[in-house]
């Protein structure tokens, strides 16, 4: 969920742009701050950006990004609904919104997210990370069938993350007792990625004619961050 979370954040900066040559430097000059890590500092700066560039969709989306480092993440959603209610365009949002989505993910307000996920997906619904990122908020809110239709699909859609896709798929399979159906998942998993020492763990652990179920279920949990 990390890698997915900063690519969320680099793509909805990207997409946005401070308005005048001056809040332009102004800009950098915040994002500066930040990539030095003084996230206090670049709060401070960004905030007053914002008195002058207040209509500003990235400016919220930045302070918003901060937040998310800071792990202050209600801060964080408020933030990236201001952004929401400012951008007009309709792709920019498919990444607010995933923002936002990833605000409320960390912040245990699961359905939240699920909602958020769901906005993004309508906007771009070729996109294989929405759908992990749902199927990931529906199994915390144990509805375990939504999140392998939703996994199912990513890995429909997407060759990249596949290996990933495929372990979070076990994963959902190991939360609803369905061993025999996680089992090659989990080998499928593994044979795409070898180095994925986790997904290796409960591979071996679901081969074992020993294996602690419990023990593994909790272990696929903190795999789905």
């Amino acid at each position: 969920m990390k890698k997915i979370f900063v690519f969320l954040i680099m793509l909805a900066l990207s997409a946005c742009s401070f308005g005048g040559n001056a809040n332009h430097s102004e800009g950098k000059r915040c994002g500066a701050i930040r990539d030095s890590g003084d996230l206090d500092g670049a709060l401070l700066c960004f905030n007053e950006l914002a008195k002058t560039d207040q209509d500003n969709a990235r400016v919220y989306v930045s302070i918003g990004g901060v937040y998310l480092r800071k792990e202050e993440y209600s801060k964080a959603a408020e933030n990236f609904s201001r952004a929401i209610k400012l951008e007009k365009n309709r792709d920019k949002l498919a990444s607010l919104y995933g923002l936002r989505g990833m605000a409320y993910y960390n912040n245990s307000s699961y359905s939240e997210a699920v909602a958020d996920f769901t906005e993004s997906l309508k906007i771009n619904p070729s996109d294989a990370e929405y759908f992990s990122l749902r199927s990931a908020s529906y199994l915390r809110l144990k509805n375990y069938e939504r999140a392998i239709d939703d996994i199912t699909q990513a890995i429909k859609l997407d060759s990249k993350d596949v290996a990933q896709f495929y372990f979070e798929r076990c994963a959902t399979y190991v939360l609803m007792d369905k061993y025999e159906d996680a089992l090659p998942d989990c080998a499928k998993s593994v044979e795409i990625d070898p180095n994925d020492k986790d997904a290796q763990w409960v591979l071996e652990q679901l081969r074992s004619k020993n294996a602690d179920y419990a023990t593994i279920k909790k272990e696929v949990l903190t795999q789905i961050k």
